[in-house]
């Protein structure tokens, strides 16, 4: 293994190097264009297949806009399973894309092997599943060369991947008799430097010791060892088991015990980036070292370490050791996201997922090329609004909603709105974005009618709703038009709005507002009239409907169409039997003039299903997310823009005075939360996060909205 800058011109993992060194090639020196995520490519890239063909790619040739994927495997990986490769394979029929594969592996001999290998079963998978094989072969490139080993002159990836990689840690298992054949591994670490790193803290083998799940109420699998907690764990590894407590309450009775290291597995085959929360004080840093490993390789320690899985006398334990070893490894996933889009990157998650990612690269490069469209169409049919631009944002951001650009919107006569967000990380490192999922809202406040008149939470003065992904950034594109008449009112126009961008999380934000004609009007399009808010939501209980009872309303002179839109949304889970309101199919059942159906209802119908959210990629969900991202929620996803629910209720009106009612339910009734069964120390009872609005629109519309900021008039029951 050559470390530094090769005099050929490529470059190998090492500490020294650093992004100002130098490669001499022909006698002539040349800068490495060492780069970070996002930068944009200026230079081409040309490898060698394992067929001897070529493949090259060029940020100005005809393949520019397409996704550039390369997966880089690291030296341990002997073989691919078909059940990774097979959705790659059929991507390709949806998706124009150039997916390259390499090998960290120095062999030439094993990287063809490899690579031979690997091509093979992907033509196999595309005859299997009738997809066009010379598609899915130009689709797919499978390099000779090994990735660290690519001359800087043909391709700008070795420079990458050197500035890329960074210290990983490797955990070895060995037994008294040698090394066990399950390691070594790489296992999770943590997220937001609540614990010590492994690669910081040199560890000598020591013994493991498992100690259960380390919580009080936990129980243990019946396939298990009994657990004998010790009074002492110096000199030791704990080895615990993932379970109700937090990973903080964890480590912490680990580290009290004297643990030189905690070592956790997980109740599946998906290790997680470990994040502290509150309650837990995760300002007082735990000293050790603590890692997630797989289920699987949790139980073949304990069955090495207790061959007679029902002994507990130390005497039938068999010694079984961990060792930490840092090792510099280089990224997985090195990516160019379509012309623009600049470079891409993701290490931590595997093969298995990176259709997930490719569909998400896909999304976000549409968004770009959607924006660039609105840019093009800007002097004529399109108004743009920058609200924020690369603002530090830390909780939230108010910025002034000038009676200027209300009035503009209105005079326009621009009925859409689309509200662009990023949320961006500091070099756009998944390691330095917020670890939670959080609810994010956009109000417009209004002095003298909000709660509050510039950092106001009013879900009557909502404009947009999205929900923060797992430590990673965001693009997102939503439509808003419901806000417009808010944004166009009369105290708009009166300069008495303030826009306030909320969240309890760290990012840097930008966002945009879109105004444009709708495209499909050939007619003097409708404007807003009128607007009344409706009902908020609340805890979801047996009190909630009889706290929501029903409106009466008149509809205002020329009116030609009312519009009811609500956004909808259910938190709480660890508190109740039913896990509401996040995880359960609650029902939103509204009635206009005693009329109600399908077409007044909102259902929740993939809210706790396991991949209910990972589903959604193609519409807007953040993709391999950490924490529990893919499991179904009530109306939203991490890492997902809220969308407005509208429905067209004019035909169900009439002259002079009308009702409307709502009510939530829960399996065709009122919910009643039965206590016990799911209590989390992180857990919140259920609660429905509304915002509800009738919006009356006509051809003649006035100067100015009229908001009916006040309650109307209220029929109890």
């Amino acid at each position: 293994m050559y470390y530094g800058c090769h005099p050929e011109g490529w470059c190998c993992i090492d500490v020294h190097c650093v992004r100002t060194d130098r490669c001499d090639v022909s006698d002539e020196a040349l800068e490495m264009p060492l780069q970070l995520p996002r930068d944009q490519v200026t230079t081409g890239c040309r490898l060698d297949d394992v067929l001897g063909q070529p493949f090259s790619w060029t940020p100005e040739g005809p393949e520019k806009d397409i996704n550039l994927m390369f997966f880089l495997l690291q030296e341990d990986v002997e073989k691919l399973e078909d059940e990774d490769l097979e959705p790659l394979v059929k991507l390709c029929s949806s998706m124009t894309l150039r997916l390259v594969f390499m090998s960290y592996k120095t062999s030439t001999e094993e990287i063809n092997q490899l690579m031979s290998q690997t091509r093979q079963q992907v033509q196999q998978l595309a005859e299997a599943f009738a997809i066009d094989t010379m598609l899915v072969s130009q689709s797919f490139v499978f390099a000779s060369q090994p990735a660290w080993h690519v001359s800087v002159t043909n391709c700008w990836l070795p420079s990458v991947t050197h500035a890329w990689s960074k210290s990983a840690t490797v955990l070895r298992f060995a037994t008294e008799e040698g090394d066990m054949e399950i390691g070594p591994t790489r296992p999770q670490g943590i997220r937001g430097e609540w614990a010590q790193a492994p690669e910081e803290q040199s560890l000598v083998a020591r013994p493991l010791r498992w100690v259960g799940g380390l919580c009080e109420d936990q129980e243990m699998n019946s396939r298990w060892p009994p657990v004998v907690l010790p009074n002492d764990l110096s000199g030791t590894v704990a080895l615990v088991a993932r379970g109700k407590c937090s990973h903080y309450r964890k480590a912490r009775a680990a580290q009290d015990l004297g643990a030189a290291a905690v070592v956790i597995f997980s109740h599946n085959e998906e290790p997680v980036a470990m994040s502290c929360a509150a309650p837990d004080p995760c300002e007082e840093t735990i000293t050790i070292p603590v890692v997630m490993i797989t289920r699987s390789i949790g139980e073949t320690l304990l069955e090495e370490m207790f061959p007679n899985s029902t002994a507990t006398e130390t005497s039938h334990e068999v010694v079984v050791s961990a060792t930490f070893t840092p090792e510099r490894q280089g990224p997985s996933m090195v990516g160019v996201l379509g012309s623009g889009g600049g470079l891409w990157y993701r290490s931590p998650i595997g093969l298995s997922r990176l259709a997930d990612e490719l569909r998400g690269m896909e999304l976000r490069r549409s968004v770009l090329q959607r924006k660039e469209v609105l840019r093009r169409r800007e002097s004529s049919e399109v108004f743009r609004v920058d609200v924020f631009q690369a603002a530090d944002f830390r909780g939230g951001l108010t910025a002034k909603w000038s009676s200027e650009d209300a009035k503009r919107v209105r005079e326009g006569g621009y009925t859409e709105l689309d509200v662009e967000l990023a949320l961006d990380c500091e070099d756009h490192l998944d390691d330095n974005c917020p670890p939670w999922d959080h609810e994010m809202n956009l109000y417009l406040c209004i002095a003298g009618i909000s709660d509050r008149p510039e950092h106001c939470h009013d879900r009557r003065t909502s404009v947009a709703r999205w929900v923060t992904p797992y430590g990673r950034e965001a693009l997102w594109f939503s439509n808003n038009s419901v806000a417009i008449p808010l944004l166009t009112s009369e105290e708009a126009l009166g300069g008495r709005g303030t826009l306030h961008l909320h969240t309890w999380q760290h990012y840097t934000v930008s966002l945009t507002f879109w105004f444009r004609r709708n495209d499909a009007q050939k007619e003097q399009p409708l404007l807003a009239i009128s607007q009344m808010p409706l009902w908020k939501g609340g805890l979801f209980d047996l009190n909630y409907n009889p706290s929501h009872p029903t409106v009466t309303f008149d509809v205002p002179t020329k009116t030609q169409q009312v519009i009811l839109s609500a956004l909808i949304t259910g938190h709480g889970w660890g508190v109740d039997e039913d896990n509401c309101a996040e995880f359960c199919d609650h029902s939103h059942h509204f009635t206009v003039n005693g009329i109600t159906g399908p077409e007044l209802t909102k259902t929740h119908p993939t809210a706790g299903n396991k991949d209910g959210c990972k589903t959604q990629v193609d519409l807007g969900v953040v993709p391999n997310q950490y924490g529990t991202w893919p499991y179904g929620r009530a109306g939203w996803c991490p890492g997902q823009q809220v969308e407005w629910w509208e429905v067209d209720v004019t035909k169900w009106l009439k002259d002079g005075s009308n009702s409307i009612s709502y009510h939530a339910f829960f399996n065709g009734t009122d919910y009643d939360p039965t206590p016990g069964g799911l209590e989390d120390d992180l857990g919140f009872p259920a609660e429905l996060h509304v915002a509800s609005v009738l919006t009356f629109y006509g051809l003649e519309g006035s100067e100015a909205v009229k908001l009916h900021m006040t309650t109307p008039e209220v029929v109890y029951p």
